[in-house]
């Protein structure tokens, strides 16, 4: 819990500097943009193609996650987890082809489902799991020192990951009405929104779950979903992750497009890709 608050803090700092840029500098590209106006177009490029080859690496790597949380529900697609990888990642590519309004109303869609799917797991530990996370007879001893601070840090580096995504707005900076007034709004709304479901879930996992059952799972949240829905809730975890898979997907492609369209404009990439379709893509 203190971690997730720390992250929390960070987070929210990081979105008053980033907010007072994609207020200042409303032009889509995500840091890029800044990076260029205040830099030059060295740091510009190195900080564009960095940011625009990271996020194309990780669209990859989370259809490669969500097809195997599908070979997980269904063993028949296991022999085709790369064929279903692929198909994902170029299905949300497509979609955010159509334009737009078809990319926003899928984020939209996929970010309000695996919000209500978190918190409906949340709300089913609470009601169906039994208050057992207050029990720490044969807890693991707590390190002291630098053996503490390590374990700090790296537990961090876990949660921080998982606050990340807050940024996102200011890759569509000049694609927003009155960006000055509803990027700072989109920023600290979605730093709040993410803290209050990251605590919801913490505070069910320490409902349900004693620390000893806690430390060293690699799924906490599957262990919390097997003890409050018993048979159901290895089904349950796996197709939570599945929706967040699937968003995170076509954010990373609305994200990655912006990246290269800004560096393509200012003519660190083809001109090509600067051309938009009658769709807005």
């Amino acid at each position: 819990m203190t971690g997730s608050a720390v992250a929390a803090g960070y987070a929210l700092l990081g979105a008053a500097q980033i907010a007072e840029l994609g207020a200042m500098i409303p032009r889509s590209g995500g840091q890029y943009v800044f990076s260029r106006y205040a830099l030059g177009e060295y740091a510009g490029f190195l900080v564009g193609w960095s940011d625009w080859i990271s996020t194309c690496g990780t669209t990859a790597a989370v259809s490669i996650v969500a097809a195997e949380f599908a070979a997980v529900l269904s063993p028949r697609l296991e022999e085709r987890r790369p064929a279903l990888a692929i198909a994902v990642a170029v299905a949300f590519a497509l979609i955010q082809w159509r334009g737009v309004r078809w990319g926003s109303v899928v984020q939209n869609a996929t970010s309000a489902i695996k919000a209500i799917a978190f918190m409906a797991l949340a709300a089913g530990a609470f009601l169906l799991g039994s208050q057992t996370g207050n029990t720490n007879a044969g807890g693991p001893s707590l390190p002291t020192g630098l053996a503490l601070l390590t374990a700090l840090v790296l537990s961090l580096q876990a949660v921080i990951y998982t606050y990340d995504g807050w940024t996102g707005a200011v890759y569509f900076s000049e694609e927003v009405d009155d960006p000055g007034r509803n990027v700072p709004r989109a920023l600290f709304g979605g730093v709040v929104s993410i803290t209050a479901i990251y605590l919801l879930m913490n505070l069910s996992l320490l409902y349900v779950l004693p620390v000893q059952a806690i430390a060293g799972q690699p799924f906490a949240a599957g262990a919390l979903a097997e003890a409050a829905f018993g048979r159901y809730g290895s089904t349950i975890f796996t197709i939570v992750v599945i929706l967040s898979m699937l968003s995170a997907i076509n954010a990373y492609h609305l994200m990655a497009s912006r990246v290269l369209f800004a560096m393509s404009r200012d003519g660190l990439f083809s001109k090509g890709a600067a051309s938009v379709n009658a769709g807005g893509t």
